[in-house]
């Protein structure tokens, strides 16, 4: 999605907003092969305050776990996420840090 859409930049001129961060790990499912990441502690760490006034820095409260293998179902290991509330879908880190950030402006 386009940054304007959702009011985040008002000019034409680009300048950083937001920095975030996040702690990647990196694991191998052993029956399938299939590459997992896991995203977590994913927050704010420095905002531009000429967009961002006042900013909540504290972790968004989601994580994001990435499967990359030869099948699109999960592997049968991982299933049980499901069951939890994962779901497939689409995330943007910096669009969830964002709005997590700017949420008592």
């Amino acid at each position: 999605m386009l940054l304007r859409e959702h009011g985040i930049l008002a000019g034409e001129i680009w300048q950083p907003v937001i920095a975030i961060r996040y702690r990647r790990d990196r694991f191998i499912e052993p029956l399938s092969g299939s590459r997992v990441s896991l995203d977590a502690d994913i927050a704010a760490v420095a905002v531009n305050p000429t967009f961002v006034s006042a900013a909540d820095l504290t972790p968004v409260g989601s994580a994001v776990i990435e499967v990359k293998g030869m099948s699109d179902e999960l592997p049968m290991a991982m299933r049980s996420l499901l069951h939890v509330g994962a779901r497939k879908g689409s995330f943007s880190k910096f669009l969830a840090v964002y709005n997590h950030a700017t949420a008592t402006q």
